[in-house]
């Protein structure tokens, strides 16, 4: 598989993931991706609580192709889930996502987790925080795959950045 992550920081337009970018870049240097055992959230403090460690666990093997995998949420941000009422860490994304964010998000880390390659996706529309008179509903994401032994994906890293920061509650 190629190396598809560097130089992808450069491109982030938000300031706070673009440095998680650049220290997920470090991370990978003289690997293909980062290991996730080695991301430390000292290194991006003002991203405490805004981050998603997904577990991407192999499906059952099937006899015409390869089965997809199944994601699970290993850590689910707690600033996050403060925000939107969601507190699903340990719990498999196809089960707890609500069907508005499900699809999305799980295309999202198939694509990933097949390719390998990060994705940053400029505001993007966050449905868990339509209704919010405090929160403007788009958020900023960077998703980048990570691997335990240098092959197989097996985690992926969610950042997330609301697009009005300034505004947060609490």
């Amino acid at each position: 598989m190629q190396d598809h992550t560097r130089g992808i920081a450069a491109s982030i337009e938000h300031a706070d993931l673009r440095t998680l970018g650049v220290y997920l870049e470090q991370l990978s240097e003289g690997r293909r991706l980062p290991r996730p055992q080695d991301f430390d959230i000292t290194r991006v403090p003002r991203l405490a609580g805004f981050i998603h460690m997904i577990d991407v666990v192999p499906g059952p093997p099937a006899l015409d192709r390869p089965a997809p995998p199944r994601f699970r949420f290993a850590v689910y941000g707690t600033r996050i889930g403060e925000l939107t009422g969601s507190h699903f860490q340990g719990y498999w994304i196809d089960e707890v996502e609500p069907p508005e964010r499900r699809e999305r998000l799980l295309s999202r880390l198939n694509r990933i987790a097949a390719e390998g390659r990060p994705i940053y996706e400029p505001l993007a529309e966050c449905p868990a925080l339509r209704g919010r008179p405090d929160i403007e509903p788009r958020v900023h994401l960077l998703s980048w795959p990570m691997s335990r032994d240098g092959r197989r994906i097996d985690r992926i890293l969610l950042g997330i950045a609301t697009a009005d920061e300034a505004r947060l509650p609490g």
